[in-house]
């Protein structure tokens, strides 16, 4: 993979190539970058994609735009804008937490029944429905302290003494610098009031491409059956769980997540040729 600055982006890419079946794009969650996606990503490698990991405004190197405020609207058109600008069709859009939720308005605002930009979506432990102790956890953490956000990531997980290096290491890079830290506070001040958490709600059913909801079993931070109910009301959603596992299903089980993925994007049973 290759890390790439250019027109206002920030994103490692990873191109197949020749023309490819798919146009992976991948959306970090909050309080990291897209580095935390890049091991998973490393699996497509071998298929006939092309990925971008995105960095989202406001994490990695790229500053927030000065004329709009950071929330989840600003995070989506700069997908959109990132997708239009690259010309690109036959997306797939994999977004992890509050990237999913990115990664649903996105869908939403660029679907077209006659264009086929957005080709499938795959959200990772949607954080449309937060459970009300760990909102309140969100708004009260110190996102400058590391150890509070090592803390919290734990308990996301199902192993609660296993921690990833890679996670470590892309928190430990966005607190240190103060400038992602103060960004955190904003999006979290814009996007964690109860009139924009009621957007959340709603997303999941204005979704009109296919959508694979892949979710942790033992997830203590999204209210897992709320969730599965929400989503199982919209005909073009198919949800599937990963036994022992938290809200990190690409570090925690990667290969069981990958599995799922990549039936999903190529069916062992499809009579099309890709």
């Amino acid at each position: 993979m290759i890390k790439k600055q250019q027109r206002g982006y920030s994103y490692w890419e990873s191109k197949c190539g020749e023309e490819p079946t798919y146009n992976i794009i991948f959306v970090h969650s909050f309080a990291c970058n897209s580095d935390y996606f890049k091991d998973f990503a490393e699996k497509f490698s071998e298929k006939k994609y092309d990925c971008y990991l995105l960095d989202l405004p406001g994490f990695g190197v790229l500053t927030p735009p000065s004329y709009k405020p950071m929330s989840l609207e600003t995070m989506a058109e700069y997908v959109c804008d990132f997708i239009y600008n690259n010309d690109l069709r036959n997306v797939v859009l994999i977004g992890h937490s509050y990237g999913a939720l990115v990664c649903e308005w996105v869908s939403h605002k660029l679907h077209r029944p006659n264009d086929r930009i957005i080709a499938k979506n795959i959200l990772i432990s949607p954080a449309n429905l937060i459970s009300f102790p760990n909102l309140w956890n969100i708004w009260h953490t110190d996102l400058t302290d590391a150890d509070q956000l090592l803390s919290i990531t734990k308990k996301l997980m199902f192993d609660k003494n296993r921690i990833d290096t890679s996670i470590e290491s892309v928190l430990n890079e966005c607190i240190h610098q103060e400038e992602i830290a103060a960004n955190m506070k904003i999006l979290r001040k814009h996007d964690l009031k109860w009139k924009t958490a009621r957007w959340f709600f709603k997303l999941p059913l204005l979704l009109k491409d296919s959508t694979l909801i892949i979710l942790g079993a033992n997830d203590e931070f999204v209210v897992r059956k709320r969730t599965y109910k929400k989503f199982k009301k919209n005909p073009f959603c198919v949800i599937k769980e990963i036994d022992q596992c938290g809200h990190i299903p690409f570090i925690e089980k990667p290969e069981e997540t990958f599995k799922m993925i990549d039936e999903y994007l190529y069916p062992t049973g499809s009579k099309i040729e890709f």
